[in-house]
């Protein structure tokens, strides 16, 4: 019974884990291909993250089940593990979180660091009953001293968030060691700090934490690096601004439109190229980028590159105005005006 809680409790604590990955950090598109191509731990994490999503749900639990399948067919021990205890008929985790928490209570006590982080992301989650942050941030703050997975990740992530209490200088100290054992999510945050904080504003420091992270094709990153290199006086370098543009806009096309301004209005060494402009506008709007949208309709109203066309611009006005992008709604009346007075 022991063995059977134990595989329970490890299996919802992963669960609840990446639940939190998951609503932070969207990279669930990533792994889906990871797990395609034979990463059995993508396969294992989505697994976690559609249980993560069960309540209420079958379709949900089945495809948890066929991606904890996949991961154990590529070799994944503890994808196997989680598959076996998915397939049992009648099983209520929420009835056993009581007694789960007492149970690695008494574990963590006896200096067991695994069952320390499952009760840490029980409180840290939780339900009505159990979410707790106090407790939470206690259990992440002492793991965090012993570097123990990403407890501080978590931990810096509760007081960025004043979740118990905001504490920038705590935040900044446990990303750093987060950063500095491969948590590329928390050199991001880093660097955010650093970009976006009163008190501790320094792009200097961002810069390397940025380009780690994006190293790890971790999109935003790149975008961020590529805003700063094109916009902060004194760090401008449109040649490096362009080359990390291009990967943020390759892992993600919704961050191309910065990318297709630079070649549209031409910047420091960059030429103008509307050609490779229109391609990048293109790219992001189609991915719902509404002022990418809006940047196409400008391109076709004002023969940017390309012949003049009204009616492309007033398509492109009309989507972006409809998604609450109020400057091309004023663009779309300019645009019909023009329309109807060449009629």
């Amino acid at each position: 019974m022991k063995k059977v809680l134990i595989a329970l409790g490890i299996l919802f604590f992963i669960a609840i884990l990446f639940f939190v990955y998951f609503f932070f950090f969207n990279f669930e598109s990533r792994e889906v291909r990871a797990c395609k191509k034979g990463n059995a731990q993508s396969c294992y994490l989505l697994g976690n993250i559609y249980f993560s999503k069960t309540e209420n749900s079958n379709d949900n639990i089945q495809k948890a089940i066929s991606f904890f399948k996949k991961g154990c067919e590529f070799g994944f021990d503890d994808s196997c593990l989680a598959q076996k205890y998915m397939g049992l008929k009648g099983f209520d985790i929420l009835s056993s979180q009581s007694e789960a928490v007492e149970y690695f209570d008494k574990l963590c006590k006896n200096g067991d660091l695994d069952a320390c982080f499952n009760l840490a992301s029980r409180y840290f989650i939780g339900e009505d009953l159990f979410q707790d942050m106090q407790k939470a941030i206690f259990y992440f703050d002492k793991l965090c001293e012993k570097d123990y997975q990403n407890s501080c990740f978590f931990s810096a992530l509760i007081y960025e968030n004043d979740l118990v209490f905001k504490d920038e200088d705590r935040a900044i100290n446990s990303y750093e060691r987060a950063c500095e054992n491969s948590s590329s999510d928390a050199c991001y945050n880093l660097a955010s700090i650093h970009i976006t904080s009163f008190k501790n504003r320094d792009i200097t420091k961002s810069i390397p934490l940025f380009k780690k992270a994006c190293s790890t094709n971790i999109s935003e990153s790149c975008y961020s690096l590529g805003h700063i290199l094109s916009s902060q006086i004194g760090y401008k370098n449109y040649s490096e601004a362009v080359k990390y543009y291009e990967k943020a806009c390759k892992l993600d096309s919704t961050k191309c439109n910065n990318l297709a301004v630079i070649f549209s209005t031409g910047r420091g060494n960059i030429p103008k190229n509307q050609k490779k402009a229109l391609e990048f506008y293109e790219l992001s709007c189609n991915s719902k980028d509404l002022i990418a949208c809006n940047n196409l309709g400008l391109i076709y109203q004002y023969e940017k590159g390309v012949e003049k066309d009204l009616q492309k611009a007033r398509r492109y006005f009309s989507d972006s105005c409809q998604n609450g992008f109020q400057k091309a709604c004023q663009n779309l009346q300019e645009v019909e005006k023009q329309i109807g007075e060449a009629k």
